[in-house]
């Protein structure tokens, strides 16, 4: 078994469900990659949707847009369907289906891939015209420092900044693609909600800037 498919996965990552939709989008408002999508977006393929709650974001900022997600993890995938959102959940690889929509969103997905090259290459190969991507970015040549989650070895792979530049110039060169990068970064607010939620416990005072 795959540690995404731990039953502790989809019910660890399930904490943005706790809070009320006005901290839940001021929580996602902190991510820049969340306002990269262009407002006429028409159809958006989420690679890593885990429990839905990006989802849930994405379809009300955006609620002309088709949806679909994929996760391998089926407890997280089973999670989401129960919320009744407007779009398609499904468990499995997207490659395997290969599908495609005009923005591909993929976010904490690449850099706990064995191959992230080929899974960006994956991952780009069903992007129509648009593909943005949350990664761990280092100066340092690409390394993979592993992590330890629910006791198995996960990749945890840091991408060489000017290797992904170079890759996302050599895709969308000659094309009616384009590429946005987003460095893995977590603002005070979302530490705070995640540990408040966590442990069952939201505090009344504002969460921080």
């Amino acid at each position: 078994m795959i540690a995404w498919e731990s039953p502790a996965h989809a019910t660890e990552y399930n904490y943005l469900a706790a809070a009320p939709d006005w901290l839940r989008t001021r929580f996602y408002d902190r991510y820049p990659e969340m306002h990269a999508l262009p407002a006429t977006v028409t159809s958006i393929l989420e690679v890593g949707c885990a429990t839905g709650e990006a989802a849930r974001y994405l379809l009300a900022r955006y609620p002309h847009a088709a949806y679909t997600g994929y996760d391998v993890s089926a407890g997280a995938i089973a999670t989401a369907r129960m919320k009744q959102l407007r779009g398609v959940f499904k468990c499995g690889r997207f490659q395997d289906a290969r599908p495609t929509a005009q923005v591909v969103f993929c976010r904490d997905v690449v850099h706990h891939q064995a191959d992230p090259w080929t899974f960006l290459d994956d991952l780009y190969q069903a992007t129509e015209q648009l593909l943005i991507v949350r990664l761990r970015i280092t100066e340092k040549p690409s390394y993979n420092r592993t992590q330890i989650l629910y006791g198995q070895t996960v990749p945890y792979w840091l991408l060489n900044q000017q290797a992904l530049a170079d890759w996302g110039k050599d895709k969308a060169w000659g094309t009616d693609k384009a590429v946005i990068l987003c460095d893995k970064e977590e603002p005070p607010m979302a530490l705070w909600l995640r540990a408040a939620l966590w442990e069952n416990y939201l505090p009344s005072t504002d969460p921080p800037l």
